[in-house]
């Protein structure tokens, strides 16, 4: 019985392994990607890439796939068609790093720098959430870094007054009120944070309600505790 069971898992770990490796990108040796983004719509498309023929740059999504650098390539780009089959158009893989001017600091902005076919392109993460750019140069003093995450907090103030439904809303408002706080827009993330507490308690069913509501006070904490410093 103890030689069968081993022999089961012998199997099953084999089976395991090939159907892993062959569920994947030959060239990344991952089953999934540990992250995938957006490329914004707003950006320009990466060197790499030229638009398919037939396609215009509004009907295809550009997605960058991170996977963990186990072996090699740890980033995949796709190009992706339109509804309603989104069928994958084209797709190169890389090599990322992170760029050696900006230091790895939990700080948005992120960068980093990813090489396909011998060219170097910048991935812009303005903010957290899964929308990217491609930049042509870092955002390395402190004048610059406030313009990238301004930018970025009016892209989302110009979404959020065209998002009306209180679910919605609700999930946009905590990550818009920490951008207006990392921007030092103080008074746009105490009008934000209020507005999340409120409908933090307005809607106790929402399983992020807690936490929503915890991170707005704390907010309006730290506005409390910065203006208390200047007068």
């Amino acid at each position: 019985m103890i030689k069968i069971i081993r022999l089961s898992l012998l199997f099953i770990t084999g089976f395991t392994s090939v159907f892993l490796l062959s569920s994947c990108d030959s060239r990344i040796m991952a089953p999934i990607p540990e992250s995938v983004f957006d490329l914004s719509p707003d950006s320009r498309l990466p060197k790499w890439f030229a638009i398919p023929p037939g396609y215009s740059r509004e009907k295809i999504t550009v997605q960058i796939w991170y996977y963990s650098p186990l072996w090699g390539n740890d980033i995949k780009v796709v190009f992706i068609g339109p509804a309603p089959d989104f069928k994958e158009l084209a797709s190169k893989v890389g090599k990322g790093r992170q760029h050696p001017s900006v230091p790895d600091t939990p700080e948005y902005p992120h960068y980093k720098v990813v090489n396909i076919d011998g060219i170097d392109e910048i991935i812009e993460h303005k903010w957290k959430g899964n929308i990217v750019y491609i930049a042509d140069a870092p955002a390395l003093s402190e004048q610059e870094r406030f313009a990238v995450l301004g930018a970025e907090l009016s892209r989302k103030e110009a979404k959020l007054t065209n998002i009306t439904k209180t679910g919605d809303r609700f999930f946009e408002l905590e990550a818009i009120a920490e951008l207006s706080f990392a921007a030092l827009q103080y008074d746009e993330a105490a009008k934000y944070s209020k507005e999340l507490i409120d409908l933090a308690a307005k809607c106790p069913e929402f399983c992020l309600s807690k936490d929503a509501s915890r991170k707005g006070k704390e907010i309006l904490r730290q506005i409390y505790l910065i203006k208390k410093g200047k007068t």
